[in-house]
């Protein structure tokens, strides 16, 4: 049976594009096939008759015919038709409400009885239960005028067979896109989805060179998937699972069908392994694997062989699974060479410390003697009191402490490394611990040169080291270079450590120039763990200075090095921080998830290598539920907080981002209003931080901050107060004078000294904590709505009525314009009703009053839900 042309090569020929060879083999082909021949003639009335077909009112059967610009399919609008096939006509269209492009898929007229309509919505249902960068993403599934649409991605570029056959393609650039597609499948077959139309016209090439697998539009649930849940969009929640065909009857393409599938057989994941496979020869030898002999040509025997298993006849004699075959596709042990740019890279050699080929130390040697001892402590004291800052001596507090635990963990786990080692054997936990005190060393040798402006951030100096628990199981890109590359790249290294010290103490313009030296020099190398590793922090402190543009396409970058390198682990926490900037930071909540899916996806790869990474998932799952407290979804934000508080149990050391957790879950329980259980995350996270950095350390005021909205809402006003003074204390001993986060905490001691009764106190630190947040964040600063509305509050008591309701008036427009939990909007909008009845009985008023009630009582607090009831029955 011949394979029927691609659907764009029907669509060139209807168009008269098609040279003449071209359209004469096409022109054979449609003269034996009906199916072809109508859709040809379809598009040939589309294209050159648009008059007479392009109208967006219903068909008799109820199905709208092809779509002209502007015409609505939901709430998408179309822009121009792409393509049509035997199934779908494809759309561009765009999403105005995310303005954001689309491709629409959408039944065609000709074919919209109900098997076709299920096809294509099983189509969908099986593509929005995958999430993986090898996969098209599904957007949303609807019905139009009868017919069923699917919104997905648009990709910029071609098919997989067009890429094929448009030139000669080196071996490793075609098993380079198979690959990619095979992940994909994987994927889905994970997910519990078989494809069963596996073929390269299936399979996207975007111009960026990464692939997508689309139209999984014959596929069907594997034997173990699980039902739908029943809050799916289609009205059949269950039609993945069903049956389309009649029993026996054939799905799929035969020319790239397993032995199986071609004799009516059920389908499985060895099926789509054998489509795969047959499609994968085909791209290297040009032709499928049949009864010729064995083909020549460049790809090299261990890949013949690869691919000969994954077209046995028998499912049982192929791979077990797509991702077995995809290890088998990496060949032999990649390996990193050494080029023309090492002479290059040897000259930043006397600009960092020697690398010295040496057996690791152990017992015998002096440990970190040199390199933070006494002497050292000392000196590194007389260089911050040098700066002449009023927070001098706070910063090197700050400093030693966290440099001491950091060097109290480094010395429990050498001894533990070392015990037992003969004299003169290795060990790689031993080595990646001297890597570690060397790193120790260039951090220290930095921080003598701090300056005054930098002495409040002394607290992040241990950040810019690699946390010592990767020592267990040292990977890396120093551990994982050839013997070659290992100097070079030791010496990179150094210099990336160098960089992260700058980014710590906020000298972000020579952390990036750092920064960039390192990722040069690792593209010189062409040593894809540096470049990927390099690139992930150059998107984060590309976010950290607001760059977001910037940081999102560093991160891509990040990702496809990270691809490059086989480090699955870096492509999660690159993900994890693309979901956090675009889904937490700019509120655009489902393409945030998506991203969190891909980094689920890297992340359950990497455990499946190397086993559990608490510390990645956990800022993964905490990541994600601060999407969903954004989006006021605190059910889902409650679910996947007790997957990172899970998370961080499992780790045995003590560090900030541990006692992170604690307090953001924390933070979540007292929104809650579950606050004895909120005081013991709160009392957790105080442990940590006193035992892994100091109290100086900056997360540290923003916990007795926390700490005090805590309890005032336990109604413990003079432990309120005292919490939100040791907040303030520790803020100004390390921060300038107009930092935002000092000005948050003179918010807190303002807002608890008015509820304690004292506004005099109050005042100053209202008027500052406005001042401050005014000048670093604007008029609409969504930190301005709390301000507002306390100084609103302070200005009805005091009488001054008229003026507080201006004041509130401001800081309702603020609230109501950004993502606010409803017993906040209630807080205003009750003091706004007390001001304005105050000021000239409003009849606005009582509709206010109302709608906070209503406010408290989603937000379950019922204390202010009965001050808002019992204030509008004394004001009829």
């Amino acid at each position: 049976m011949t394979e029927c042309p691609a659907e764009n090569t029907l669509a060139e020929l209807a168009r008269g594009g098609l040279d003449r060879d071209a359209a004469q083999v096409v022109e054979r082909h449609i003269d034996g096939c009906r199916a072809c021949a109508e859709l040809v003639g379809v598009l040939a009335r589309l294209l050159h008759e648009p008059d007479s077909q392009l109208s967006t009112s219903p068909t008799e059967k109820g199905a709208p015919s092809f779509l002209p610009r502007g015409a609505r399919v939901g709430r998408f609008v179309v822009d121009a038709f792409l393509g049509a096939g035997g199934m779908g006509v494809v759309y561009r269209a765009v999403d105005p409400r995310l303005d954001r492009p689309v491709a629409l898929k959408l039944l065609r007229s000709e074919l919209s009885g109900d098997e076709a309509r299920a096809r294509l919505l099983r189509e969908a249902q099986a593509m929005a239960r995958l999430s993986h960068p090898n996969v098209i993403v599904v957007y949303e599934v609807g019905t139009f005028g009868g017919q069923t649409f699917v919104a997905m991605e648009l990709v910029t570029g071609q098919t997989l067979r067009d890429w094929l056959r448009a030139a000669k393609r080196p071996w490793r650039a075609v098993l380079d896109r198979f690959v990619q597609a095979g992940r994909g499948l994987a994927a889905a077959h994970a997910a519990g989805i078989v494809h069963r139309d596996f073929k390269p016209a299936n399979v996207l090439l975007a111009a960026d060179a990464r692939v997508r697998v689309l139209d999984f539009g014959l596929a069907r649930a594997g034997a173990e998937a699980p039902a739908l849940d029943a809050s799916s969009p289609s009205p059949t929640p269950s039609s993945l699972a069903g049956e389309i065909t009649a029993s026996g009857a054939l799905v799929g393409t035969p020319a790239y069908m397993a032995p199986e599938q071609r004799g009516g057989r059920r389908a499985d994941e060895r099926s789509d392994q054998y489509s795969f496979c047959v499609s994968l020869h085909e791209g290297l030898y040009g032709e499928r694997p049949g009864n010729a002999p064995p083909p020549t040509g460049d790809a090299p025997a261990w890949l013949r062989r690869a691919i000969a298993r994954g077209l046995a006849r028998e499912p049982s004699d192929r791979y077990p699974s797509m991702e077995a075959l995809l290890a088998a596709l990496a060949g032999p042990p990649r390996r990193w060479w050494l080029g023309g740019a090492a002479a290059a890279l040897l000259l930043v050699a006397a600009a960092a410390p020697a690398f010295v080929a040496r057996p690791p130390a152990c017992p015998d040697d002096a440990g970190l003697t040199g390199v933070w001892d006494a002497s050292r402590r000392e000196a590194l004291h007389r260089k911050f009191l040098a700066t002449g800052s009023p927070q001098a001596e706070a910063g090197f507090q700050a400093a030693a402490q966290s440099l001491d635990a950091y060097a109290r963990a480094w010395a429990l786990r050498r001894t533990a490394a070392c015990a037992g080692l003969r004299p003169g054997a290795s060990d790689p936990r031993v080595a990646c611990l001297e890597q570690r005190r060397r790193d120790l060393d260039t951090v220290i040798g930095q921080a003598m040169g701090i300056d005054a402006a930098n002495v409040g951030r002394a607290a992040f100096l241990t950040n810019a080291i690699p946390r010592l628990d990767l020592c267990d199981r040292p990977t890396g890109p120093v551990a994982d270079a050839a013997a070659s590359l290992q100097q070079p790249v030791e010496i990179a290294r150094t210099q990336w450590v160098l960089a992260g010290v700058l980014e710590n103490l906020g000298r972000t313009s020579e952390a990036m120039a750092q920064y960039r030296q390192v990722l040069d020099t690792a593209r010189r190398l062409r040593y894809a763990p540096l470049e990927a590793g390099v690139l992930k922090d150059i998107g984060t402190l590309q976010t950290e200075i607001g760059d977001l543009t910037g940081a999102r396409q560093t991160f891509l970058a990040a990702v496809a090095a990270a691809e490059d390198a086989g480090d699955e682990v870096t492509k999660a926490v690159v993900w994890t921080r693309l979901a956090h900037m675009v889904g937490y930071e700019q509120g655009r909540l489902a393409e945030g998830l998506q991203f969190c899916r891909y980094a689920e996806a890297a992340l359950a790869r990497a455990e499946t290598l190397r086993g559990p990474r608490p510390i990645e998932r956990g800022n993964l799952a905490q990541t994600e539920a601060a999407m969903y407290m954004r989006g006021l979804d605190y059910e889902a934000a409650g679910r996947l907080f007790a997957i990172a508080v899970a998370a961080a149990d499992a780790i045995v050391d003590a560090s900030p981002g541990k006692a992170g957790v604690y307090q953001n879950y924390g933070v979540f329980l007292a929104n809650q209003h579950r606050l004895d259980d909120a005081d013991r995350m709160y009392r957790k996270a105080l442990a940590l931080y006193a035992e892994s950095v100091s109290e100086l350390y900056p997360d540290v005021a923003m916990l007795w901050n926390n700490i005090a909205d805590l309890e005032t809402q336990k109604g413990d006003l003079d432990a309120a107060y005292a919490a939100a003074q040791k907040s303030v204390a520790l803020r100004e001993k390390v921060l300038p004078a107009e930092s935002l986060p000092l000005a948050l905490s003179y918010y807190n001691l303002a807002e608890v000294s008015i509820r304690r009764g004292d506004d005099a106190a109050a005042a100053p630190y209202l008027d500052r904590a406005i001042a401050i947040i005014r000048k670093r964040q604007g008029d609409k600063s969504p930190y301005l709505g709390y301000a507002y509305t306390t100084l609103g509050r302070r200005q009805v008591s005091a009488g001054k009525a008229t003026e507080a309701a201006a004041t509130l008036e401001q800081a309702l427009a603020i609230r109501e314009a950004n993502p606010t939990p409803p017993e906040l909007l209630a807080e205003t909008r009750l003091a706004l009703a007390q001001a304005l009845w105050a000021a000239r009985k409003d009849p606005r008023a009582r509709a206010l009053a109302e709608a906070a009630a209503r406010g408290f009582a989603e937000g379950k607090d019922e204390k202010g839900a009965g001050e808002a009831r019992a204030w509008m029955r004394d004001h009829r």
